[in-house]
Parts: C-alpha cells; sequence; structure tokens
C-alpha cells in the first residue's frame, strides 16, 4: 500500500475516516451519474488517488475527490463508448425501495430517481453534488464553471423536477397506473 506520509498514524486514521465516511457517498455519486459503470471501482479509484495525494489535499478534501470521481466516470465513459449520464430506462432500473416501503412511497422514489435521471448532465451533477453535502463554492470547483451557473443549473433542475414530480394531479394518476410513466400530463377529456 501506498503511504504518503510514512509513521504517520494521524495521518493514517485521518484518512480513515474519510475514507469511511466518503466512500458510500462516491459510489452513491457514480450511481447517480452514469449506469454504465462499476460504480464501486470508481469510488475505489478516486479514494486510491486521495490517498497518494492525502498530504497535498488540505482540510477539505471534499471537492477534490468528487473532480476526480467526475473525470474518472468521463473516463471509463470514452473507454466504453457509451454516453455518459445516459438515463436509466425503467426496465433496467432496480426498485429502489426496500419490499416493506409503503407502496405510494415507493412508486414516488422511483418516480423522482427517474426524472432525476433524466435531467440534463450538468443539472443532473449540480443537483446530486448539493444534495450529497458540497456546498455551492465546492460545486463551482468540481465543475469548473461561476458560481452563478451552478445557481443557474441548480433553479433550472428544480424547476423541471418540480413541474415534473411536484404535480399532484400527475402523482396521483401515476400511482394508479405505476407500471409506467405516462407522458401526457393532463388527462384527456376534461379529466374525472
Amino acid at each position: 500500500m501506498i503511504n504518503p506520509s510514512p509513521g504517520d498514524d494521524r495521518h493514517q486514521e485521518d484518512f480513515a475516516a474519510f475514507h469511511r465516511a466518503y466512500r458510500p457517498m462516491l459510489v452513491g455519486y457514480a450511481r447517480a451519474m452514469s449506469d454504465r459503470v462499476d460504480h464501486e471501482n470508481i469510488a475505489d479509484e478516486t479514494l486510491v488517488r486521495a490517498w497518494i495525494h492525502w498530504d497535498r489535499l488540505g482540510e477539505n478534501p471534499k471537492s477534490w475527490v468528487y473532480k476526480v470521481a467526475t473525470n474518472l466516470l468521463r473516463t471509463e465513459a470514452r473507454r466504453s463508448s457509451r454516453t455518459l449520464l445516459r438515463p436509466v430506462r425503467d426496465h433496467e432500473r432496480p426498485l429502489m425501495a426496500s419490499p416493506a416501503s409503503d407502496g405510494d412511497h415507493a412508486v414516488e422514489l422511483r418516480e423522482t430517481l427517474t426524472q432525476v435521471q433524466k435531467l440534463p448532465r450538468k443539472q443532473r451533477q449540480a443537483l446530486v453534488l448539493i444534495t450529497i453535502g458540497l456546498s455551492p463554492k465546492e460545486i463551482v470547483d468540481v465543475m469548473g464553471v461561476t458560481s452563478e451557473t451552478v445557481s443557474s443549473y441548480l433553479t433550472k433542475a428544480r424547476k423541471k423536477l418540480t413541474n415534473q414530480i411536484g404535480n399532484p394531479e400527475r402523482r396521483q394518476r401515476h400511482s394508479r397506473h405505476s407500471h409506467h410513466l405516462d407522458p401526457d400530463p393532463l388527462p384527456e377529456g376534461g379529466g374525472s
């Protein structure tokens, strides 16, 4: 194992704590950003690189690891000749809620995740990063854009999700027909 600071137990303890805290979030980030990569491998490779550079990452390595994970996702997408961040099709998506989940909640969760997957890549990336706890400043660093651009991505993503998921009539109709999404947001013939 590579050890950038031999004999420094505190250094190793700090990295071990970071690893425990961020590995699950990196796996989740990879899962949210691409359905065609080994999510665990992306997280592990990111953390190996963090370990190699640990002594240079400073007090808050969070944005650095997400930037590395993003770059690894892009590299893997190029290697596999698949489009990065392609929305997951319904038949490819495993049930995200446990069997013990409330039926309506499980339907709503699946719908929300489906709609997040349909967002444009940059909007989805900003939304996922803010959701997993990065600050707007950290997102600017990860994405390499201005704070105004991050704000715009987040506003547009939230508006799209609100329009799709926040529509109570659509949600009620969807729960009646949970096996597929109704692409028509308004009922034909004037409704109920």
